[in-house]
C-alpha cells in the first residue's frame, strides 16, 4: 500500500525548514538560488548581487569558491528578496502572484500570537569554539560591498541580541556592524532604536553592554529583526508565532544571552561606554550612503559562529507588512493605485502634512526610501537631502539620473559569510582584545537539507 503524501502546511512542506542550510536547500529546489563561483569579497560580491537584483523575479545569490579563502566558505546575498522565497520563509502557500503572500501575511496577523523561544543545552552553533587568541573575525570571506564604504561590514541580514537590564526582556534587532581589525566589530544602532535604548541603559549605568551578534541563521529571524515591532516583544517570540513553534536558543558561555542554537556564527562580547571608533559610510538600500561617523565600538569577550552559512534588505524584508499597507490603499484608493499615485496616500499626506514646508521633507524622505522622485519644493523649500546622505549612483546617473525607459534600481540584499569548513582543528590568531569564544558549526560545503 503506497504511504499517505504528506500534508504541505509549510510552503510546498510538511514542516517548516531547521535552518539556513535547509532553507538554502528549498529555495534551490524551486529555482530560487543562483550559485557563482570565483568572486572576490572586495566589490565584486557587491557588484554581481546588485547586478542580478536588477533583475525580473531576480534569485538569491550564493557565492562559492571565494578566493583567498578555503574551500567551502560561502556568501549569500537576497535570501528574502523575492515573493516566492518570502512564501518559502514564512510558510504560505506557493504564490502565483505577489498579492498571495501580502493576502497570506495579512490573514495570518488576524491571529498570530507569539511563541517564546525554547532553551536548549546543544546545538549546532557548539560544534566549533575558538577561544582567546583563536579569534579572528576575517577568517570569513567578509564582503567589502561598495566603493566608498568605510569596511568590511559582517552585519547585515545579522541579529543583534541584548537584553533590557531593568525589564530582562530579550531584543534582536537587525544593526550593521563592522569589521575594524580581526578581534573587533563596530554595532551601528540610530537613535530611538529598542537596541540603542537598551545600550544605553547600561551607558548610564555605567556599565558595559552585553551583547551577540548572530549571522546565518534562518531568515524568519532576519524578517523580525527588521521589523518595528513594540518594545518589550522580543523577535525571538514574534518569529516563533509566524513559525509555529519556538525557536531554539543556547544560552552563551559568557552572558548568558540566548543565541540562535542553529546559527552559522554568533559572536558574543560587549560595547563599553566611550569606547568609540570610526564606523562608515556604509551604501544603504535605499541607494545613498550614510554614517562615516565616531560610533561605539563593540569589545567582544565571547564570539559563538557556525561556519555554515551565509544578509537586510529592509525594503524586501518589510514587504509583507508594505503588502498589507498597498492593500489598506488600495481599498481606500480604488484602482488608482499603481497608476503613479494612489488616493490612498493622497489622503494621508493631506491629513498629516501641514502646509507650512514640512511636506519638502516628507518628500525627500521617500525619495530616501526609493519610493519615487521628490517633486520641486517650489516656494515651500529647495528640496535638499538632509545632511549625512550621499548621493552614490550605482549606474549611469545613478538614482537621480533615472531615465524613464530605465528599469529601476532595486534593493541590494544584504550579504553575509557563509562559511563551511570542515571538522579541521581551525588556526590561531593573536588577540589583544581580551578572551574571545567562536563556536563554528561543523559539516560539509553544501546546505544540507534535514
Amino acid at each position: 500500500m503506497n504511504d499517505p503524501a504528506p500534508i504541505k502546511i509549510w510552503n510546498a512542506y510538511d514542516r517548516p525548514h531547521q535552518d539556513l542550510r535547509e532553507f538554502l536547500s528549498r529555495i534551490e529546489r524551486a529555482g530560487e538560488l543562483l550559485k557563482i563561483p570565483g568572486a572576490h569579497w572586495h566589490l565584486e560580491m557587491g557588484t554581481l548581487a546588485e547586478s542580478v537584483n536588477e533583475r525580473p523575479d531576480a534569485p538569491a545569490v550564493l557565492f562559492e569558491d571565494v578566493p583567498e579563502y578555503p574551500q567551502g566558505f560561502r556568501v549569500l546575498s537576497g535570501s528574502t528578496n523575492s515573493m516566492r522565497r518570502l512564501a518559502i520563509t514564512l510558510g504560505f502557500p506557493v504564490p502565483e502572484h505577489p498579492l498571495d503572500v501580502v493576502r497570506a501575511y495579512r490573514d495570518r496577523m488576524k491571529t498570530h500570537r507569539p511563541i517564546p523561544p525554547r532553551v536548549v543545552k546543544r546545538g549546532p552553533v557548539l560544534e566549533n569554539v575558538l577561544r582567546d587568541g583563536e579569534l579572528d573575525v576575517l577568517k570569513f570571506p567578509v564582503p567589502f560591498l561598495h566603493e566608498l564604504d568605510g569596511g568590511r561590514y559582517i552585519g547585515t541580514d545579522d541579529l543583534v541580541i541584548m537584553r533590557d537590564p531593568e525589564e530582562n526582556w530579550v531584543n534582536c534587532g537587525t544593526y550593521r556592524v563592522m569589521v575594524h581589525d580581526a578581534n573587533r566589530v563596530g554595532v551601528w544602532m540610530s537613535p530611538g532604536k529598542h537596541g540603542r535604548q537598551i545600550r544605553d541603559k547600561y551607558f548610564k549605568q555605567g556599565k558595559p553592554c552585553p551583547v551577540l551578534v548572530s549571522c546565518g541563521h534562518d531568515p524568519m529571524l532576519f524578517l523580525a529583526g527588521g521589523n518595528e515591532l513594540r518594545f518589550g516583544l522580543s523577535e525571538y517570540d514574534y518569529a516563533g508565532g509566524h513559525r509555529g513553534e519556538p525557536f531554539e536558543v543556547i544560552e552563551s558561555e559568557l552572558h548568558g544571552l540566548p543565541m540562535p542554537a542553529h546559527a552559522e556564527i554568533v559572536l558574543e562580547g560587549e560595547m563599553v561606554p566611550g569606547e568609540v571608533a570610526p564606523e562608515g559610510p556604509f551604501g544603504e538600500f535605499t541607494g545613498y550612503y550614510a554614517g562615516g561617523q565616531e560610533r561605539a565600538a563593540g569589545d567582544p569577550r565571547a564570539a559563538h559562529l557556525s561556519p555554515r552559512r551565509p544578509d537586510p534588505d529592509h525594503g524586501h524584508a518589510d514587504a509583507p507588512a508594505v503588502g498589507f499597507l498597498l492593500q489598506q490603499m488600495r481599498d481606500e484608493g480604488g484602482n488608482d493605485l499603481g497608476r503613479g499615485r494612489a488616493r490612498g496616500v493622497e489622503r494621508r499626506e493631506r491629513r498629516v502634512v501641514p502646509r507650512s514646508g514640512r511636506r519638502t521633507d516628507v518628500q525627500c524622505h521617500r525619495h530616501q526610501a526609493g519610493l519615487r522622485r521628490p517633486r520641486q519644493a517650489g516656494r515651500h523649500g529647495r528640496g535638499e537631502l538632509p545632511v549625512g546622505f550621499l548621493s552614490r549612483p550605482v549606474r549611469r546617473g545613478g538614482r537621480r539620473g533615472h531615465r524613464p525607459d530605465e528599469p529601476v534600481r532595486r534593493a541590494l540584499g544584504d550579504v553575509h559569510a557563509l562559511p563551511i569548513p570542515r571538522r579541521t582543528s581551525t588556526s590561531s590568531a593573536k588577540c589583544g582584545a581580551g578572551p574571545w569564544i567562536r563556536a563554528f558549526r561543523a559539516g560539509r560545503p553544501g546546505a544540507r537539507a534535514r
